[in-house]
């Protein structure tokens, strides 16, 4: 992964327009020595949701989709690659969990969610459902 702009919101105080926001980019500043700079220090589970909405849910971040694409990027390189529908990215979280459930990682994670009174079912629950937000590898597959 390479990152090639950096872009800020700004209000153009000239406009005459109630919508007076516009983005600039910024990366020349942020990196002036650098045109394409690899994003080494990156590592993580990319959901991509493709396809129709299952459903109809008024909250966004927990729609479901018809399929997925799950990319596992490992220091700012691309390590996998998979396609998944509905069903098999749901028997992929599934399996990942259990594996996450083995680890030290989540023993801390777990640990510090009952500090603020959740039950171990609410927890695991949780855990099983947002996985990729606590997992940068494909840990069972």
């Amino acid at each position: 992964m390479y990152l090639d702009d950096i872009e800020i919101l700004y209000e153009d105080t000239t406009s005459k327009k109630a919508d007076n926001l516009k983005w600039r980019s910024v990366i020349d500043k942020v990196f002036p020595k650098d045109k394409a700079l690899k994003i080494d220090w990156f590592s993580a589970l990319l959901v991509l949701p493709q396809g129709e909405p299952l459903g109809n849910d008024e909250m966004v971040y927990s729609l479901t989709y018809t399929e997925y694409i799950l990319l596992e990027i490992n220091k700012g390189d691309l390590k996998k690659e998979i396609n998944y529908t509905h069903k098999e990215y749901e028997k992929f979280k599934d399996r990942q969990f259990q594996a996450f459930k083995k680890t030290d990682e989540y023993k801390k994670v777990k640990t510090d969610i009952q500090k603020v009174g959740r039950s171990d079912e609410n927890i695991d629950s949780f855990l099983r459902d947002y996985i990729t937000e606590y997992t940068s590898k494909i840990l069972n597959e």
